[in-house]
């Protein structure tokens, strides 16, 4: 494929040749711009909602992989997960979000969108946690933090404790939609 993508379909990528191209999955790098998530993508969820609009303020995220209002969205090295060993948080992101998607498919589930209240109390406590680590603090820091002065990049969580973390089974902090009958 080299004509430019100009749309994601519910079955894949439209070029500008009007050619839709059936894909299961789609992997994005959008370059070097640590706090601007997806920033280059105009992302849509649920009932039209806008990731780019949700992340006015700064991206955040459950877990740095999911965000309420974007059913079945798993990112990898999303929102505040930069710090320790990034291959380990590969590693641990993959395990997580493929546990999630072997759900989806054992079990006829449509999607998984994980509640908004569990991404707020995950976020204010990841702030909390934040503030204990004095680098994040240094003021005029662009690379750590949005421009509303929210930290959106670093993870205060060691590489076993955010491990741990992504372990629990949290089917429960999701709403699960089932697959329709037919």
């Amino acid at each position: 494929m080299t004509s430019p993508i100009v749309e994601i379909t519910g079955n894949g990528i439209r070029t500008d040749d009007g050619r839709e191209h059936p894909t299961d999955h789609i992997v994005l790098a959008t370059g070097y711009a640590a706090h601007k998530f997806l920033s280059i993508v105009d992302v849509v969820g649920r009932n039209g909602a806008s990731l780019r609009d949700q992340w006015s303020e700064g991206a955040y995220a459950y877990l740095g992989i999911t965000v309420e209002n974007f059913p079945n969205l798993f990112m990898m090295y999303g929102p505040n997960t930069n710090g320790g060993s990034i291959i380990d948080k590969l590693e641990t992101q993959t395990r997580y979000l493929v546990g999630k998607i072997v759900h989806i498919l054992k079990n006829g589930v449509h999607s998984l969108d994980v509640r908004p209240d569990v991404v707020v109390a995950y976020n204010d406590r990841l702030q909390a946690d934040l503030g204990a680590v004095h680098a994040w603090q240094v003021e005029g820091s662009r690379y750590y933090r949005a421009p509303s002065g929210r930290v959106v990049t670093q993870c205060p969580y060691t590489v076993v404790e955010y491990d741990e973390m992504t372990r629990v089974d949290d089917l429960a902090e999701f709403d699960v939609r089932p697959a329709d009958p037919s």
